[in-house]
């Protein structure tokens, strides 16, 4: 885990012409199991996306699970 990133935070990671993006999938899971990762992360999953589409890199996923 990154400095100062709390658990359950994503990590986004380059190496270009790559971009990792690691989910904690297991640290902030529902109890009722409708969703794997809190708002905030699912966010910036989403802010990810759009800016690796923006840059034309290649993605990378990269989940706990």
């Amino acid at each position: 885990m990154a400095y100062p990133s709390a658990l359950g935070d994503p990590i986004v990671l380059q190496v270009q012409p790559l971009s990792f993006f690691l989910a904690d999938t297991r640290s902030n899971k529902d109890p009722d199991r409708n969703f794997t990762m809190p708002d905030a992360a699912h966010q910036k999953m989403d802010a990810w996306a759009t800016e690796v589409i923006d840059k034309r890199q290649f993605a990378v996923f990269v989940t706990g699970q």
